[in-house]
């Protein structure tokens, strides 16, 4: 159905690189379109798709808790205009740490820090560009420590009715203040050094101290 809504038309062929023994291979065409018109055509697909999640599971939000999303914040919203973005901000200590015993970051602390400083001054431009009601932005360390507030916050953001259930959610390996035990002092101050901006505009300036 989205091929179809896309393409104007379709014909027998194949381009140098398909795949091999494809029987009946096509291409399609489509002629240029405006990319308002394309974006509605990629939103009614969306909402085809997570609809029939919501309906299955009779729920009235999806939550796609893909990290990189924030990135593409604009993008999306010009897809779905109805989506909305909540950031959980972590102390970038912790972050570095984090990365390093993922499988998907570097494992060098430096590397890390870099890594992390590019994607949140990628943000930090993106957030300034999107309407300000669309995005939330919440510390991980408050969630922890200051739950039933910032959970009501985050319920109101998203249009949910509070539900004191929601303080069931088990925090307890939320791992703050990991990089104490993993960093040596030469480590922190390095990564102080590349993340000096970013801690401040998160604000964690207490992290100078």
């Amino acid at each position: 159905e989205l091929i179809a809504e896309l393409e104007d038309f379709s014909f027998s062929g194949f381009w140098y690189g398909s795949e091999s023994y494809t029987p009946l291979p096509r291409l399609h065409y489509s002629a240029p379109k405006k990319r308002e018109d394309i974006a509605v055509v990629l939103g009614d697909f969306v909402r085809k798709v997570y609809g029939y999640l919501l309906e299955k599971e009779n729920a009235i939000l999806y939550l796609e808790d893909c990290p990189f999303n924030i990135l593409f914040a604009k993008g999306i919203l010009e897809i779905l205009p109805e989506a909305k973005f909540l950031h959980v901000a972590r102390d970038p200590r912790d972050v570095v740490s984090s990365f390093c015993n993922s499988n998907w970051a570097p494992t060098n602390k430096k590397q890390s820090a870099l890594y992390f400083k590019d994607i949140m001054e990628r943000w930090f431009v993106v957030r300034d560009s999107i309407p300000i009601d669309c995005h939330y932005e919440i510390k991980l360390e408050d969630l922890v420590n200051k739950s039933e507030a910032t959970i009501n916050n985050v319920c109101e953001f998203m249009g949910l009715e509070f539900e004191h259930d929601m303080l069931n959610v088990d925090l307890s390996k939320s791992n703050i203040g990991r990089w104490e035990k993993e960093f040596t002092q030469r480590e922190k101050k390095m990564t102080q050094n590349i993340l000096k901006d970013v801690v401040e505009k998160l604000g964690y300036r207490e992290w100078f101290h």
